[in-house]
């Protein structure tokens, strides 16, 4: 009888061992919340948490603040906001994680979101509650949002551009702010306080200066709007508060240079660049 119970045990450890193993293969769903929760993905998107880094997939809800998401080259995604308060379009090559999450005295929720890298676009919907707010944070500024539909780009160097479509958006930095309303943007680059509103362009176009060839090395010299994101060969790239870059690729191999270009609110344009010799 004792052996009996024994083995029964035995048995017991070893299907809660597998099935804890199985858990940690890929996060087990938690439904008690719903912070963001990712409702389409298109490409490889990577999910973190203090347990480590998966493969992301439809259905994965950030529990934790300190969670991690990141897309891939060429890969997108979609997240839902709080129960429905709102949707986050990703664009490729971003990186945000969910820094704080919060409920004020009388009830309010205050959600924010740290963008270090890419574009994101946002549109939310007004709050109930006078207290709650959705944050948006980079290296180098703030956008606070009620109700609204916006977009956010980061450069590597933490240059941010915000733009609104509709609704309002108050960008801050440096003790700064300044609100940005219906069709306009602003820039805030690093170690400076957010630009005047200016009109929304939405302009992902590339004014290229030099694109030439010497030895192996190839130099790239141009001007994009400062509010967009730089991709040159796939890789994230910091411009000027002018939109100024030179950038110079050291062994090249090929006859055009690939470079994409995204504004906040998420309209992109893909260039193939002739190197002349």
């Amino acid at each position: 009888m004792l052996r009996r119970r024994f083995l029964a045990l035995f048995f017991l450890l070893g299907a809660f061992a597998g099935s804890r193993k199985a858990a940690w293969a890929r996060p087990m769903r938690i439904r008690t919340g719903s912070w963001l929760e990712v409702r389409k993905l298109k490409g490889k998107a990577i999910y973190q948490d203090r347990r480590g880094r998966w493969r992301a997939w439809v259905g994965l809800r950030f529990q934790t603040v300190g969670d991690r998401f990141e897309t891939t080259k060429g890969a997108s995604a979609v997240l839902r906001l709080e129960s429905g308060i709102g949707t986050i379009y990703v664009s490729e090559s971003t990186k945000f994680s969910l820094k704080q999450r919060y409920t004020t005295k009388d009830g309010g929720i205050v959600t924010q979101l740290h963008v270090t890298q890419g574009q994101i676009r946002l549109k939310v919907r007004k709050f109930t509650n006078p207290s709650s707010r959705l944050e948006i944070l980079t290296p180098a500024g703030i956008a606070g949002v009620r109700g609204t539909e916006f977009g956010v780009s980061t450069q590597p160097s933490g240059q941010t551009g915000i733009a609104t479509r509709s609704g309002r958006v108050a960008a801050i930095a440096q003790s700064q702010t300044v609100d940005i309303s219906n069709a306009q943007q602003t820039l805030i680059a690093p170690q400076s306080p957010p630009t005047s509103a200016q009109p929304l362009k939405d302009d992902p176009g590339l004014y290229l200066q030099v694109a030439k060839l010497q030895g192996k090395r190839v130099q790239l010299m141009g001007k994009v709007d400062p509010v967009n994101v730089l991709l040159i060969e796939d890789v994230p790239q910091s411009t000027a508060s002018n939109g100024a870059f030179n950038y110079l690729i050291a062994q090249w191999r090929g006859n055009v240079v690939r470079v994409k270009v995204i504004t906040p609110l998420g309209t992109e344009r893909r260039y193939e660049l002739p190197v002349i010799a």
